[in-house]
């Protein structure tokens, strides 16, 4: 699973976007969910929201902290779970399980270093040495994504391909071309580090039932009606920084084996969806019978 950072659905060229910010995504076997709300509009929020059972209606920090989240069931449950960070931190999510922050004792030397940490395409590096053995496995990703105000930051030059971009750490210094363009070159670099992701997804696919669950934390704002970056109240807030991409990655031989699965997203591609529909998701992948389960929330269901 890959947590974005940042974006907001109406930039995903997937979900009707004008520009092409997901050429290589587009070739891909998957479902793009075009009605996602975040749980909240800040990563310190959002995060723990995204793998708590609570739902947004009945979520708060301190009750999530009182009681296992869905990585916490799915390693009881015999999958070994590992979370890797290129942001802040897991916000106490990876609290119980296997972690590992690349941003702590990050080497500015690294061709890979940006910003104080790293090009989110780093992640990838060590994922075969996770997958040894024959126990199911689920590795989480904690991207950098799209994360401001240092857009320009969060991309290698050759994915600057929107010009021109805003090179300030003060978008507001920047007109609003710049802007945009600068954060639509963050989506395009996601959406390499993703079709990366998945090649790697399929190189394991004759051994391993293989997924990729990509969703956002939370949008962004650049500027429309004079508003910059997240983090507003949520009933304040406008859509661009609640409405987030969302979607689902099976190999094209899942598909075929499984054509009710497909179908099944189909009709949910544009309903409304939410951060609650992903823990239930995640049971429901690796089958795990479990109380707090809910069919209804369950994307595949």
């Amino acid at each position: 699973m890959v947590v974005g950072e940042t974006a907001r659905a109406d930039h995903f060229s997937l979900n009707g976007y004008a520009r092409p910010t997901n050429p290589r995504l587009s070739q891909e076997a998957l479902v793009s969910f075009e009605n996602v709300a975040s749980c909240g509009t800040s990563t310190a929020y959002s995060v723990p929201c995204m793998f708590s059972f609570l739902g947004q209606a009945d979520y708060s920090p301190e009750a999530a902290d009182r009681q296992s989240n869905v990585l916490d069931v799915l390693q009881h449950a015999g999958v070994k779970v590992v979370w890797i960070d290129n942001n802040s931190s897991c916000k106490g999510v990876c609290t119980r399980i296997e972690n590992t922050n690349m941003t702590q004792n990050a080497n500015p030397a690294d061709d890979m270093y940006s910003d104080h940490g790293y090009y989110d395409e780093a992640m990838l590096t060590d994922l075969p040495r996770y997958v040894a053995g024959d126990q199911d496995v689920l590795i989480v990703l904690h991207t950098l994504g799209s994360h401001g105000p240092t857009y320009h930051k969060r991309y290698p030059p050759e994915f600057a391909q929107f010009q021109p971009y805003c090179q300030h750490d003060t978008p507001h210094t920047c007109s609003s071309e710049e802007v945009i363009n600068a954060y639509d070159n963050t989506l395009l670099y996601t959406d390499y580090v993703l079709s990366k992701a998945i090649d790697w997804l399929k190189s394991q696919s004759a051994q391993a039932d293989t997924f990729l669950l990509y969703a956002s934390d939370h949008g962004e704002s650049l500027g429309e009606n004079g508003i910059y970056l997240h983090g507003l109240p949520y009933l304040l807030a406008p859509k661009a920084q609640t409405h987030i991409p969302m979607l689902l990655w099976r190999p094209e031989s899942y598909w075929q084996q499984n054509p009710q699965a497909w179908s099944t997203l189909q009709t949910k591609k544009s309903v409304e969806l939410s951060h609650d529909n992903l823990p239930h998701s995640l049971l429901g992948i690796y089958a795990v019978h479990t109380g707090v389960y809910q069919t209804g929330l369950d994307l595949l269901r």
